[in-house]
C-alpha cells in the first residue's frame, strides 16, 4: 500500500482548519449543526484526528499561561 504524500500546503490547510475546528468547539454557541460538521470533517482523514488532538494539547498548555500583560497606549504629542 502506497502513502500519499501531501504538499506543504495541503498540511497546513489541514492543522489550520484543525485549529479552527478546535477554537470554535470551545465557543459557548457553537451549534449542533457545526458539530455534526466537524465529526464529518474529523472522520474525513486520520490525519485531522491526528492533527485536532495535537491542537487540544496545545489548547490545554495555553491555559496554563499567564495571560499577556497590557499594550500600553501610544504617547500622542501635541
Amino acid at each position: 500500500m502506497s502513502e500519499t504524500r501531501l504538499t506543504e500546503a495541503e498540511y497546513d490547510a489541514i492543522t489550520e482548519a484543525a485549529a479552527q475546528w478546535c477554537m470554535r468547539l470551545h465557543e459557548p454557541d457553537c451549534t449542533d449543526q457545526e458539530r455534526e460538521a466537524f465529526a464529518v470533517w474529523l472522520n474525513a482523514d486520520p490525519l485531522h484526528a491526528f492533527e485536532y488532538e495535537a491542537m487540544l494539547d496545545i489548547w490545554d498548555v495555553s491555559e496554563h499561561l499567564p495571560p499577556p500583560a497590557p499594550t500600553p497606549a501610544p504617547v500622542i504629542a501635541m
